[in-house]
C-alpha cells in the first residue's frame, strides 16, 4: 500500500489524540474533579495507540523494508497469492508487525469503550436500571476483547505460520479475512450500543420532543466512530483472500484515534465554559438542583452537575447555545410540577415550580 496516506493519517491522529488526552487531564485538574478510572483507561488507550501507530509507520515507511513489502506483482505481501513465493526477511518483518498491531488494536478499543461506559456510570451515578445495561455492555466489551485477542494470537498453529506463509495455509490457519469482518462487525454493533445507551434516559425526561432531540443529538455526536468502524470493515474485506486487505491499516489507525478523541469530548465542559464564558452549567444546575441540604439532595445535585458537564462538552457552540436557551426557557416559565423519571421509567422526583428537584412522591 502507499505509505504516504498511512503516515499522514497516523501523524494527524497521533497529534489530535494526545491533545485531547492532555486537555482531558488538564480539565480534570482545572475543575478539581480528580482523575478517575475512565481517564486512566483513556491514557492506556492513547499509549497503546501510539505504539500501534509507530509500528505501522515503521512497517510501511522504513526504506530497508518498503521495497520488499510490495512484491513484484504490485501487491502488498498480504495480497500475494503466489503459492511458490518465498517470504523475504522484509516480508516476515512486516507480517510480524502486522500481527502485533492487530493484537494491540483490540486492547486500545476495549479500553476506549470501557472508559466511556465508566463515564456513563459516574454521570448517572448508577441509581437506575441503566446500571444493569452498563454492566451487561461492559461484559460484552470484555468478552469481545478477550475473544478477538485470543483468536488473533492463535490464528495459526504454530504461530510462526502467520509470517512464513503469505497465503495462510488452511491446514494451519483459519480464515483471517472472515475473522476480521466478523470481529469488526461486532465492534460496530458495540459502538452503536454504547452510543445510544444514554438516549432512553434522556427520552424519559418530561421535556418536549424538540428539547429531547437536542439533548439526544449532543450524545450522538460521537457517531463518527461508528462510521470509521464501518469503513474499516468494508475497506479491509478482501474477497478470495485468507487475509484482510492491507488498506485496512489506514482505517485501523483512524478508527482507533477517533475513538480516543470522541471519548474525551464529554470532559471538556469546564474548560469550554471558561473559554467561551458559557452559562450552560449554571443554568442547568439551577434547573435540576433543589435547595435541600440532605445527603440525597446533595447526591442529586452532584449527579446533575456530572450530567451537565457531559452534555455541555459533547456539543459544539451551536448545540450549546440552543440547549442553553432551551433550558433557560424551561427555568423561567411557570408550570405545575411534572414527574421526572430516572432513566428507565422509574419515578424519581418532581420538578418544583422553580425547576428544582423536589422529593419523590410515595405513590
Amino acid at each position: 500500500m502507499d505509505a504516504l496516506p498511512t503516515f499522514v493519517a497516523a501523524l494527524v491522529i497521533l497529534i489530535l489524540g494526545w491533545i485531547s488526552v492532555a486537555l482531558r487531564f488538564y480539565t480534570r485538574v482545572f475543575a478539581r474533579q480528580g482523575l478517575k478510572w475512565d481517564d486512566w483507561l483513556l491514557l492506556i488507550a492513547a499509549l497503546a495507540g501510539t505504539t500501534v501507530i509507530a509500528l505501522t509507520v515503521a512497517a510501511n515507511t522504513i526504506p530497508a523494508h518498503q521495497a520488499a513489502v510490495v512484491n513484484p506483482d504490485g501487491n502488498n505481501t498480504t495480497q500475494n497469492f503466489d503459492p511458490d513465493y518465498v517470504e523475504t526477511s522484509a516480508d516476515i518483518f512486516y507480517l510480524q508487525i502486522n500481527l502485533i498491531t492487530a493484537v494491540i488494536y483490540y486492547t486500545i478499543n476495549a479500553a476506549v469503550k470501557l472508559s466511556i461506559l465508566y463515564m456513563y456510570y459516574r454521570i448517572f451515578h448508577a441509581k437506575t436500571a441503566l446500571r444493569y445495561q452498563l454492566f451487561v455492555t461492559a461484559g460484552l466489551v470484555i468478552g469481545w476483547w478477550i475473544g478477538t485477542t485470543v483468536a488473533q494470537i492463535v490464528n495459526c498453529i504454530p504461530i510462526s505460520k502467520y509470517w512464513t506463509s503469505n497465503i495462510l495455509d488452511p491446514r494451519y490457519c483459519f480464515n483471517l479475512n472472515t475473522f476480521f469482518v466478523v470481529g469488526g462487525s461486532i465492534e460496530v454493533f458495540l459502538d452503536f450500543l454504547i452510543l445510544t445507551l444514554p438516549i432512553r434516559a434522556v427520552l424519559a425526561l418530561q421535556l418536549s420532543w424538540r428539547r429531547k432531540a437536542v439533548i439526544s443529538g449532543i450524545f450522538l455526536l460521537g457517531s463518527f466512530v461508528i462510521a470509521t468502524g464501518l469503513v474499516r470493515v468494508i475497506v479491509g474485506y478482501a474477497p478470495g483472500s485468507q487475509r484482510p486487505s492491507s488498506s485496512a491499516e489506514l482505517w485501523t489507525v483512524v478508527h482507533s484515534g477517533v475513538g480516543v478523541i470522541c471519548a474525551s469530548l464529554p470532559i471538556f465542559n469546564p474548560l469550554l465554559q471558561r473559554t467561551l464564558k458559557s452559562s450552560f452549567v449554571t443554568h442547568t444546575i439551577k434547573l435540576f438542583s433543589g435547595s435541600s441540604s440532605s445527603k440525597e439532595e446533595v447526591a442529586r445535585r452532584e449527579e446533575s452537575q456530572e450530567v451537565t458537564i457531559a452534555l455541555g462538552a459533547m456539543s459544539d457552540t451551536a448545540h450549546s447555545t440552543t440547549l442553553n436557551s432551551t433550558l433557560n426557557d424551561i427555568e423561567h416559565s411557570p408550570r405545575k410540577p411534572d414527574p421526572v423519571y430516572n432513566g428507565w421509567g422509574e419515578k424519581a422526583a418532581l420538578l418544583d415550580s422553580r425547576g428544582g428537584l423536589a422529593p419523590p412522591r410515595s405513590d
